[in-house]
């Protein structure tokens, strides 16, 4: 059974409402640009939360995949009440053979849920895949350059993580905690170095791998008290990477 098949109905509210959506979405949009007339491929897509808003950015095909049965049931569960388009593929990234060439591949939270180093990069490799050359791969991650500390406790961010050990190595799993009105969502997520994530895109065929802090936008500083971005700015925890792949 898939870590999200028991949490898909109470995942949605609790993930929609944490601060780092905004941001996340916001930069996610800005550096993938006019999407108009383009095929995405949502990796990890969930609910279709991601997908969905792809498809209102102007993309003429959105196709999401995830291995989580219940979350692509209420997925394509939401399309059939909001038709957009959309279409939703149950399959695990780490197996799944090459489903087309898209201009665009997206993954919201995906890669830090691989258990081990061959499951990191088999959902790289699939990434790469199913890419048309010249094109890129962005991802949102748990950011692999800010190791994490044994406990983080940010009640004002609806955030809660712990190590599982106090050693710090490619592979720890990671115990974390999404909270939302007296709701909570508990996970488990993988750390990995740069350098490990940087061999992983370079062996699956990427170049010009970079790290890149959300932007904040000026309606999600205005939504929260003075300060509240600081600890965000100061070590961001939560990253995007930018992946391209070349035309030859």
């Amino acid at each position: 059974m898939a870590q999200y098949d028991p949490l898909a109905y109470g995942y949605r509210a609790v993930a929609e409402a944490i601060p780092y959506r905004g941001p996340e979405w916001y930069s996610l949009h800005v550096r993938l640009g006019d999407l108009t007339g383009c095929s995405v491929l949502d990796l990890g897509c969930g609910d279709g939360m991601s997908s969905r808003r792809l498809k209102s950015w102007g993309a003429a095909q959105v196709t999401g995949v995830d291995v989580s049965e219940e979350m692509i049931k209420l997925a394509q569960l939401t399309e059939s009440h909001n038709p957009m388009g959309i279409e939703y593929n149950h399959a695990d990234v780490t197996t799944m053979q090459p489903i087309g060439t898209f201009d665009v591949v997206t993954a919201s939270y995906l890669l830090h849920y691989a258990s081990s180093l061959t499951e990191l990069q088999q959902m790289a490799q699939s990434a790469y895949d199913n890419l048309k050359p010249g094109k890129q791969f962005i991802t949102s991650n748990l950011n692999p350059l800010a190791p994490p500390l044994p406990e983080l406790d940010l009640p004002e961010h609806k955030l809660h993580y712990r190590l599982t050990s106090n050693l710090l190595a490619d592979g720890l799993p990671m115990d974390g905690t999404l909270l939302h009105d007296g709701q909570q969502i508990t996970f488990k997520a993988w750390w990995y170095s740069w350098q490990t994530y940087q061999t992983v895109f370079r062996d699956a065929g990427f170049t010009n791998c970079a790290i890149v802090p959300y932007l904040i936008p000026e309606e999600e500083i205005n939504k929260y008290p003075p300060g509240f971005w600081a600890p965000y700015y100061a070590a961001p925890w939560v990253i995007q990477f930018i992946c391209h792949k070349p035309l030859v």
